[in-house]
């Protein structure tokens, strides 16, 4: 029982070998620069979805070349602008991998104003939040703001920017908010962020932008299975001769 209590001990102080959590910005020109618009308060409570699509090759560019984790995403206020705020009665958000591109250039297809067409088949739930209340005290430039309207997943995301783009699906009930948002716009054809926002009880959108809200990834690495499986393997091998020898030790008194 010692020896297994070791193991564990040793799991938990080499989970952090893994690699640290790493920060992504999408458009990652705009990591540390200001973007060309800002995504302004609405006075009114309103009650929509919106599905965002951020191009594979920001992830690719940045060397995730493979599976990785998602964890969390933020939005960062726009500097000036004051302090941001948001809240929902409810808020829903789904990550999934989808073959519809933020921007039609080079083969692609943009996002439908579908909703359902656009989800792909490892379409997850991955927060929901009721109520929700998220806030920023804002900031003075001339510097970008940090990223502190933070949505932290209760099931990190398994995505894998080879096999396709990234989509989020919000759904919000009863959202309210004040302040700004920096947002990226783009030129037709499109370009790292599009964004479809529609009725939250319709199948189709009803505008699909070719921009949206600066956005901050949180990843983190998958754990390596081979890691495991021979610490796995050598508690095996330790473990078996000890049973063994009680398992004879037993027999003999017997």
């Amino acid at each position: 029982m010692q020896l297994l209590r070791t193991a564990i001990a040793a799991v938990v102080f080499l989970a952090p070998a893994f690699g640290d959590p790493i920060k992504l910005v999408v458009p990652f020109g705009n990591t540390s620069t200001h973007g060309n618009t800002l995504d302004g308060s609405d006075d009114s409570v309103l009650s929509f979805r919106a599905q965002l699509v951020y191009g594979r090759g920001q992830f690719l560019g940045a060397g995730i070349t493979g599976p990785v984790l998602i964890s969390a995403f933020a939005f960062r206020p726009g500097s000036n602008t004051g302090p941001a705020s948001l809240s929902a009665t409810a808020l829903s958000i789904y990550a999934s991998t989808t073959q519809y591109a933020p921007f039609s250039g080079g083969g692609n297809q943009l996002l439908t104003d579908t909703f359902t067409t656009n989800l792909g088949a490892d379409n997850t739930l991955v927060y929901s939040e009721s109520p929700l209340t998220l806030s920023s005290p804002g900031c003075a430039g001339p510097a970008v703001c940090p990223f502190d309207l933070v949505f932290a997943f209760a099931t990190p995301f398994l995505y894998d920017p080879t096999q396709g783009f990234l989509l989020l699906d919000l759904h919000m009930t009863g959202l309210s908010s004040t302040g700004a948002l920096e947002a990226r716009e783009f030129n037709a054809p499109g370009g790292s962020i599009a964004t479809l926002l529609g009725a939250l009880d319709s199948p189709t959108g009803e505008f699909l932008d070719l921009g949206g809200d600066i956005t901050q990834f949180t990843l983190e690495a998958v754990p390596e299975p081979s890691s495991g499986v021979l610490l796995l393997g050598g508690l095996g091998a330790l473990l078996l001769p000890r049973r063994m020898i009680r398992r004879d030790a037993g027999r003999r008194r017997r």
